[in-house]
């Protein structure tokens, strides 16, 4: 029984050394483990702080470009509008300059008319056209003393085309020969020949457009200038450099009244004159409205109550007449303050002869 004792703590022994060397060998795997780990902690830190520094350079460099890239932004935005402003003033300056190579164009065709409606030939010579403007002018306008060495030249316009009749252009030999020529055109009228001024492309463009209008009633020209007239034969002429919708909007207008042009005139020569003078023509109208209003309101008045009345209805149409300002009487008071307030208005006319109308 000893001996079996013996062994069993031999064994027992022996169990805890294997321990002993089990959690040796554990502690060695979790040393070795925590090195590595440490080990790569460290690398994935130092990789990962430098990838950050990396980063930061790029995101620096980046910025750095990015205010590059806006500097360039904002120079090519104020050489735009430099440039833009350029372009419009180069565009004002071609408009001018159109305007005025038409105006000189133009008045280099005062002596120069059309005529439509000729007889035309496959083989007419200029000698020839001379010869039928001639004829025209002599017997269908009525000029027998016309001289054909009056004609610098006459030519058709185009080619020849079958079944119609080609324009003549006719230059004469002054502007006063060409003037006599197109007042006589009326002669024309009820023949199948047209007499017009010879016009440059953009002045005929825009006579034309304005004819086909709706708010035109007739369109014009002489000496260059478009002229129309609306339905309420008013007549308007087109200025210098104005648009076809310029003057339709200007046809569109509701044109002043004579009271109102008279108004803007005293307006412009005295405007704080003008000004009190509208106040008092507003307010002696008002009044004369009001005493009319009294006079009809009043109840059976007395003899001398009517006689009043009558008196006060004949000094309102006196005064509303005069456009100055008028203050009313009440039909049956005392006249007293009626003629404070009439001593008062001729006080204020000393004071401001501009609002007596009779003395303007």
């Amino acid at each position: 029984m000893g001996g079996s004792k013996r062994k069993k703590q031999t064994t027992f022994s022996d169990e805890s050394t294997h321990c002993a060397h089990s959690n040796d060998e554990v502690f060695i795997k979790l040393r070795t483990l925590e090195y590595k780990l440490e080990t790569l902690s460290n690398n994935n830190t130092q990789r990962l702080i430098d990838n950050i520094e990396i980063i930061q350079g790029t995101l620096h460099d980046l910025l750095i470009e990015q205010d590059n890239i806006k500097k360039d932004i904002r120079d090519l935005k104020d050489q735009r509008s430099i440039r833009t402003d350029e372009v419009s003033s180069l565009r004002q300056t071609i408009n001018e300059l159109g305007l005025k190579v038409n105006e000189l164009e133009q008045y280099g065709r005062r002596a120069n008319v059309r005529f439509f409606g000729l007889r035309d030939k496959i083989d007419e010579t200029n000698a020839a056209t001379v010869k039928t403007v001639t004829e025209i002018i002599r017997t269908k306008l009525n000029w027998r003393e016309f001289n054909p060495s009056q004609i610098d030249v006459a030519h058709r316009i185009g080619p020849y085309r079958n079944n119609a009749d080609r324009s003549v252009i006719v230059r004469f030999c002054s502007h006063t020969i060409a003037t006599e020529v197109k007042r006589r055109r009326r002669n024309l009228k009820g023949t199948n020949i047209v007499l017009t001024e010879d016009l440059t492309p953009i002045t005929l463009e825009k006579y034309k457009r304005l004819k086909s209008l709706p708010e035109i009633k007739q369109a014009w020209t002489k000496e260059g200038e478009i002229f129309v007239k609306n339905f309420k034969d008013t007549v308007f002429k087109m200025a210098k450099g104005e648009g076809v919708e310029d003057l339709r909007h200007r046809l569109n207008k509701p044109q002043p009244t004579p009271s109102n042009m008279k108004y803007a005139q005293e307006k412009m020569n005295h405007p704080m004159q003008a000004q009190e003078l509208q106040t008092a023509r507003q307010q002696a109208r008002s009044n004369s409205n009001s005493r009319r209003a009294d006079v009809e309101t009043t109840d059976q008045p007395t003899k001398e109550g009517a006689k009043e009345a009558r008196d006060v209805t004949s000094h309102i149409d006196t005064e509303d007449s005069q456009n100055i300002p008028l203050t009313s009487t009440p039909v049956g008071h005392s006249t007293k303050s009626s003629q404070e307030k009439n001593n008062k208005q001729r006080n204020q006319r000393t004071m401001h002869p501009w609002l007596d109308k009779s003395k303007k």
